[in-house]
């Protein structure tokens, strides 16, 4: 699921469609090259921290690796989707509570959703959000994605490009 207003390229490539209804927006799961970039740089970094070092211990395990990445990739479209529902209410001019009220939630319910650092909300909730904010929630087909492996001149990992 998706919505227009994503923050950043590296997060989503958010793919506005405008209907007649209001507004649609595509998902298309293509990442960024900035994001796998910046990315690439991190992994190759050394940790500093004692987690640090633990996960990247974790990491070299393909298998750990994979679901990881996976937990990340569903954890990043949850905040890309929190992120758009919030930049919509600031771009109509709403508080949190005047779009509280206007989607049946409670207002401390709405105001942890937009201040915690992962929000997790069921379905139902960005539902009533999105409909609070004129929106539809759209699910569309990712971008296909080649896996290659390598390293760059430079030792960084390539691992994702985007099919033609």
């Amino acid at each position: 699921m998706s919505l227009a207003g994503g923050r950043g390229p590296e997060e989503v490539n958010p793919v506005p469609v405008r209907t007649v209804g209001g507004w649609v927006c595509g998902f298309s799961g293509a990442v960024s090259g900035a994001y796998l970039l910046r990315y690439a740089a991190l992994m190759a970094m050394k940790p500093r921290t004692g987690a640090a070092q633990y996960l990247a211990k974790q990491q070299k395990d393909p298998e750990y690796r994979a679901a990881y990445e996976k937990a990340r990739r569903r954890i990043d479209q949850v905040d890309a989707i929190v992120r758009s529902l919030d930049d919509r209410r600031e771009a109509l001019g709403l508080t949190k509570a005047e779009l509280a009220r206007g989607a049946d939630l409670a207002p401390e319910a709405v105001r942890r959703l937009f201040s915690v650092e992962s929000p997790n909300p069921t379905a139902i909730t960005l539902a009533a959000l999105a409909d609070a904010l004129d929106l539809d929630l759209v699910p569309t087909p990712r971008a296909k994605v080649v896996r290659t492996a390598g390293r760059s001149a430079r030792g960084m990992p390539v691992a994702l490009r985007q099919a033609p």
